[in-house]
C-alpha cells in the first residue's frame, strides 16, 4: 500500500491507462479501498462488450461503485484522487 493512502478514487482516464497497460490490478495491490464513481462505471460502461476497460472493470470484484458522494459531512475528501 502507498504510504498514508488507503482510499482512492479512479477516473476515467486513470481505470482506461491501466486497463490499457493490463495493470488495473495495481489498484488493488496499492490500496485498501478502490472507489470509482458511478457516472465514471457509466462512461466506461458506454464503449460497449468491446470497450477499453470494460472487461476489467466487469470482473474486478475489489472495486467499490459509489453511487452518491465521496465528501464526509464535514465536506472533507474521504478518499485521494489520482
Amino acid at each position: 500500500m502507498t504510504e498514508g493512502i488507503e482510499r482512492i478514487v479512479v477516473n476515467t482516464s486513470t481505470w482506461i491507462t491501466l486497463s490499457i497497460c493490463g495493470q488495473v490490478s495495481l489498484l488493488e495491490r496499492l490500496y485498501t479501498d478502490v472507489y470509482i464513481p458511478a457516472r465514471v462505471r457509466e462512461e466506461i460502461m458506454a464503449g460497449g462488450k468491446q470497450g477499453i476497460g470494460v472487461k476489467e472493470l466487469e470482473t474486478s470484484r475489489w472495486l467499490k461503485i459509489e453511487r452518491g458522494s465521496l465528501l464526509s459531512p464535514a465536506g472533507k475528501n474521504v478518499c485521494q484522487n489520482i
